[in-house]
């Protein structure tokens, strides 16, 4: 290649290209029609790698006839070019290459090596992009570990530590993964170690991998300076808004960004630390509501207020934000600088903004995070898919297939053409269980972020819910893009009117394209073809369409994320997704363009839809789910005159069937199965769940369930009659268009406030406690003494307090029949608390009536009752009531609370309840040793603060700010349990693990049976320094074989 090639207008080193991945050499000419068709096309998919942090650079071999052609030319590409005149360099290649004609592509190792001379049309096909190597995986990132690492394992919500031994390899450290967390090597999808998107790459040695996970977290433990609005101020903002408002709202918890006019040219923007201190970097953040960061950025800085500014490190342009959204980046200079201004200058920015999140790191010792690794498996745990099988098509399964497919056939050859036409719904779904695939779709999810923010936002339901709320959110604001209409490819217009449909071209067909709509550009008068592509894989990368190419995509997100995923038809043309939910036991229903979850009843309550088939296919079964979306099931079915439901029926059965069998074949025997046993029991529950639809027609609507469609134009959400059953759902939905639901029924608080209720909660019931106690006539220093060693249960209760929330129920049958509301339970264990709040009013005339009662349960009798908030109120209020005990019984493990209403008799009266939300803490038992170990450590301390001068309730307030740590209760054992074992007892781990393989074991099998050991090993003493580590054989575990 010569020692100099072109960049832009300037010459540059060729070693320029030390350690990028794949270099692709491209012959063309200004000259030439197909080159300048082509050239295009290339650069989307060049720039497609470099957004998705690939190491992919292309070299311009110029065919041009003249230098002015070759400099037009060469100015529409934004990688590098042979020197024009260089005419001897540009033979060699030609000839090295046996170039005959144009456009082509040649692709290279890193190193040189030939990897493909005939790339023209691979490098057009959506999975090229997961081929090539990440910059992150190539980057040298110093001298590698050689001493042990404390990795943080992420998993389900949980947090465990374990130490790695780098030179131990992937294997053992998944086996240790799997120790903690019991997700099987097999189905462990693993992401962090400083990769921001996509899972971490295992053909990268672990040493190079855990040095670019320390490197990561460096400057992790430095303070942030947390610089006030007061002190931030801008060479502009976007609409002139003073700091702190509108787009000037730089602070890392801002619910915006920055945003500089889009004419200043120079902007940045300013940090006032008050005194000069030691800063050693900066932290900076995407916009919070938008997929808009700053890439790219310099730092000066001044010593005093009206100071010159110096740039920090010889004016180095420093790499930022790569995705959205994305865990705030840490920004480290080559050395600390004395500074009081610090002003952030954006360079390259994404999104077409330059928004900006920014605070300052302050120079100090502290210690720095611990990388992590957040660990994804299948989110049910009876779903048997292997996301590291390596085996491939086997020829048998392959002709069993065949023979099913030809009986299905046969079964469905007397039915209605459309039914018969149904079995391909089986055959998209088959496409979301390619691993290939998958791992496309895993390269643009940032998990680690997602997981951030689900541990931010205090969810109280369980991780896969709440992780699914997040992808959503992900999926909607930042990856997928809504289309009216197509942007013109000519000019770049936005204004542009569809005309009419076309046939797709070859290439289009081979992405499942169906029909092609053509798009007039009212700016410049060309015409857009708008392909409606119909296989994921392209949907990957062409990230745009309406709600059929939106749900096809998410389906397969899902899939690659470890969820149980359905593609649902609706024939009355939509189409979404089902997930399920192993902490709800159920199929949720998500929709990506409402960014929905769970509001089933949007389409016939919200939208207004007349609802008639909805189908349902996933890789192993199909199911008709059209109960699920209607409260008017018998309208319903008069609607559904296609066929009889008969014939349905049998469709149905005959396609489920071939699907089960079909899945099944490829499945080992045992597990096949079990499968088919998980189906059935997830079947029995769904229609369980069916036939309380059809009871309860007039049931409690979510306020999410009643706003009309909020994706696409509102002129073609009118002509579909989608906007909203009636006025009020057409206004919600206007005022949302393109927001989605995510804002009406965004469950949780926001995280401080979460731990403000949970610590006001313990505070106020352990006070509560202590004044009945010395009430009661106990001594001060003892009533203190048991009402806080309840608080360590009592704490972790509150922290796994299972939250409900009933909304929109309204009654006007004026009557004194108490109506069921919803329960809580079984128990889980004795009730600590049941924290009950109610938004609601009685609209009747003269006397309220409408109250709410909460009953104790108890096998088959009810215990007791008490009512919860007293009557209704005319005007729209609230009311507050926490439990522990009904009628003075103190609900335990396996009862249950049921809550009713009722309207109140005398005609006239209409009760609402806007909603009601339950939270509900359970706890064990506080074993005696314990805790009367902390109730002598409690003594002690009420002590110590009495003698201060506090009184008694502020002594046992002082007290529950630092509760002793005498001792771990039983009922804190389930924290403890999380915490990973010793060093020892990992030790002995690893040993046995190394023992099982030698002797003859698959290493799956070796650890699964070394956890069951370990977890005897973990409670067992640590064995004395230099001891060998313990066997750990006195018991005989039973054997699990590889897909356990």
């Amino acid at each position: 290649l010569g020692p100099k090639l072109l960049y832009g207008k300037e010459e540059v080193p060729t070693l320029s290209l030390a350690g990028v991945g794949v270099v692709g050499l491209y012959f063309s000419a200004h000259w030439c029609p197909p080159c300048k068709a082509y050239t295009p096309q290339l650069r989307k998919v060049y720039e497609r790698a470099k957004a998705k942090g690939k190491s992919f650079e292309i070299i311009f071999v110029s065919g041009d006839r003249d230098d002015d052609s070759f400099r037009t030319y060469f100015g529409t590409m934004p990688w590098y070019a042979i020197p024009f005149a260089d005419e001897v360099r540009k033979k060699v290649l030609k000839d090295t290459f046996h170039i005959t004609g144009i456009p082509s592509l040649v692709l290279l190792s890193g190193t040189g090596n030939l990897l493909d001379k005939s790339a023209r049309a691979k490098v057009m096909t959506p999975s090229f992009l997961s081929t090539l190597p990440r910059i992150v995986d190539l980057k040298d990132w110093g001298p590698v570990p050689s001493e042990p690492v404390s990795l943080v394992v992420r998993h389900n919500g949980q947090e465990h530590e374990i130490e790695c031994e780098p030179d131990e390899g992937w294997e053992l450290l998944r086996m240790q993964i799997f120790s903690v967390t019991e997700v099987p090597e097999e189905q462990q999808r693993l992401f962090g170690l400083g990769v921001v998107c996509g899972p971490v790459d295992e053909s990268v040695p672990l040493p190079k991998a855990l040095a670019a996970g320390l490197a990561a977290q460096r400057g992790s433990g430095l303070r942030i300076a947390d610089v006030p609005d007061s002190r931030r101020s801008a060479s502009s903002s976007f609409k002139d808004e003073a700091s702190g408002a509108g787009h000037h709202r730089g602070r890392l918890d801002s619910e915006q960004a920055w945003v500089p006019k889009a004419e200043d040219k120079a902007a940045w923007y300013q940090l006032d630390l008050g005194a000069v201190s030691e800063v050693a970097g900066v932290v900076v953040a995407p916009r919070a509501d938008a997929g808009q960061f700053v890439t790219k950025l310099r730092v000066s800085f001044a010593e005093a207020e009206g100071g010159s500014f110096a740039p920090v490190d010889g004016a180095r342009e420093f790499e930022a934000c790569v995705t959205m959204p994305q865990q705030p980046l840490r920004i480290l200079f080559a050395s600390a600088v004395r500074a009081r201004m610090v002003r952030i200058e954006p360079t390259a920015c994404h999104g077409g903004h330059r928004a900006l999140r920014a605070d300052v790191l302050l120079a100090g010792a502290e210690a720095d995070v611990p990388p992590e690794i957040v660990v994804l498996g299948n989110a049910s745990k009876e779903d048997p898919f292997e996301v590291r099988s390596a085996a491939g098509p086997d020829p048998s399964t392959r002709m069993m297939e065949e023979q099913h497919l030809a009986m299905l056939q046969a079964k469905l050859s007397n039915l209605p053409p459309r039914l018969q036409h149904e079995v391909r719904g089986l055959e998209g779904a088959k496409k979301y269980e390619d691993r290939g695939l998958q791992r496309q779709a895993l390269d643009d999810i940032p998990v680690c972020a997602l997981d951030r923010l689900v541990r931010e936002g205090g969810a109280s339901e369980g991780y896969d819910v709440a992780f699914m709320r997040k992808v959503l959110l992900w999926y909607k604001k930042f990856f997928f893009q809504w289309t009216n209409s197509p942007r013109c490819e000519h000019c770049g217009a936005a204004d542009t009117k569809t005309v009419g449909t076309t046939a797709p071209n070859q290439e289009e067909k081979s992405y499942g394209a169906g029909t092609v709509e053509v798009a007039q550009c009212n700016m410049c008068g060309m015409q857009t073809r708008f392909p409606r592509y119909n296989d994921p894989g392209k949907l990957l990368e062409w990230r745009q369409g309406r709600c059929g190419e939106w749900a096809n995509c998410f389906t397969l997100v899902c899939r690659s994320l470890g969820y149980e995923a359905r593609h649902v038809h609706d024939w009355t043309d939509h189409v979404w997704t089902e997930v399920y939910c192993d902490s709800l036991e159920r199929w949720l229903h998500a929709d990506s363009c409402e960014q929905a979850l769970d509001t089933p009843l949007v389409y016939e309550r919200g939208w207004g839809k007349k609802l008639t088939y909805c189908l349902a296919f996933a890789r192993d079964h199909a199911v008709d789910v059209t109960q699920r979306y209607t409260r008017k099931y018998e309208e319903v079915l008069t609607r559904r005159s296609q066929f009889s439901e008969q014939d349905l029926k049998r469709a149905m059965a005959a396609i489920n069937d071939f699907a089960i069998d079909r899945a099944g074949a490829a499945l080992p025997q045992a597990a096949a199965e079990q499968r088919r046993g998980a189906l059935e029991r997830r079947s029995a529950r769904e229609e369980e769940e069916f036939k309380a639809n059809r009871s309860t027609a007039a049931g409690p609507v979510q306020a999410a369930e009643q706003v009309g469609r909020t994706s696409g134009d509102a002129q073609w959400r009118e002509q579909r009659g989608e906007l909203g059953a009636d006025a009020d759902a057409k206004a919600k939905a206007l005022q949302l268009s393109e927001q989605g639901l995510a804002c009406v029924s965004s469950p949780g608080a926001a995280p401080a406030d979460v731990a403000r209720v949970r610590a006001e909660q313990l505070k106020e019931l352990v006070q509560a406690k202590f004044q009945h106690l010395c009430d009661s006539g106990k001594d001060q220093q003892e009533a203190a003494a048991d009402a806080i060693a309840e608080a360590v249960p009592l704490r972790a209760a509150l922290e796994k307090a299972v939250t409900s929330t009933v909304r929109d129920v309204r009654n006007s049958n004026s009557t004194e029949d108490w109506k069921a509301l919803t329960s809580v339970g079984p128990l889980a264990g004795d009730l600590a608390v049941l924290s009950m709040a109610v938004r609601w009013h009685d609209q009747g005339f003269g006397n309220q009536k409408g109250r709410v009662r909460a009953l104790l349960r108890r096998g088959g009798s009810t215990l007791g009752e008490v009512d919860c908030f007293g009557i209704a109120p005319h005007e729209v209020g609230e009311g507050r009531r926490q439990l522990r005990d009904v009628a003075g019984i103190r609900p335990s493990k396996g009862d249950t609370i049921a809550l009713e209403y009722v309207v109140g008799g005398g005609g006239g009266h209409q009760l609402h309840i806007e909603h009601l939300t339950l939270s509900c803490a359970t706890v064990q038992t506080v074993s005696a040793p314990q805790g009367e170990e902390i109730r002598a450590a409690v003594k002690r301390k009420f002590a110590e603060h009495a003698a201060k001068g506090l009184g008694p309730r502020e002594a046992v307030a002082a007290v529950l700010a630092d509760p002793p740590k005498a001792g771990t209760p039983p009922a804190a054992q389930a924290v403890a349990a999380s915490k990973p074992p010793t060093a020892d007892a990992q030790a002995r781990m690893k040993a046995r693990f190394a023992e099982l393989v030698a002797s003859g074991l698959p290493p799956n099998e070796a650890a699964a049976r070394m956890l069951e050991e370990g977890k005897q090993l973990q409670a067992a003493p640590a064995a004395p320094s230099g001891a060998a580590p313990s066997q750990g054989a006195a018991f005989s575990p039973p054997a699990r074989g590889p897909s356990a």
